[in-house]
């Protein structure tokens, strides 16, 4: 059975987000590593120096150059595309497939669109949100470990 969707609402939409099939996710999230893997490396490192706890205080931006440049504005696209495959838009009210409507719903909100797409990441790859916070945490142990041996 299905898993069922999850909604949010999101710069005063409401969106909802149905879960890919298992299969179809895991191969856009390989597609998702192979474009932005190497970009990755310099954040989770920025995210691990910070701590688990102090995720949400990170400046990231500093590396969203090299995650850009990694990307091509076609592989955006599709990507979004991908995640977004059967969201709709007001699931309560006049129910509309999102990317049916995203180019002129959207138009002047483009950052609307890609919180969108994050959610829908998140609702398809939350389960690697604990892997995640572990590999942080092991990577803020190792480096907590050399700063207290190295010499003073």
């Amino acid at each position: 059975m299905p898993k069922q969707p999850q909604s949010r609402r999101i710069d005063g939409y409401e969106i909802q987000v149905q879960p890919l099939p298992a299969f179809a996710a895991i191969s856009l999230f390989t597609r998702i590593g192979k474009s932005i893997g190497g970009a990755l490396g310099p954040t989770l490192a920025a995210l691990a120096s910070a701590g688990v706890d102090k995720l949400q205080n990170v400046d990231v931006s500093q590396h969203l150059g090299a995650l850009f440049a990694a990307l091509s504005p076609e592989d955006i696209e599709q990507i979004t595309k991908a995640l977004l495959q059967g969201a709709v838009l007001d699931p309560n009210g006049k129910t509309r497939l999102l990317l049916d409507v995203a180019d002129y719903e959207f138009q002047g909100q483009t950052l609307t669109l890609i919180k969108a797409a994050l959610f829908a990441f998140e609702v398809n790859y939350g389960d690697f949100r604990d892997l995640v916070r572990g590999m942080l945490a092991g990577a803020r142990a190792k480096t907590e470990s050399k700063a207290n041996h190295s010499p003073a």
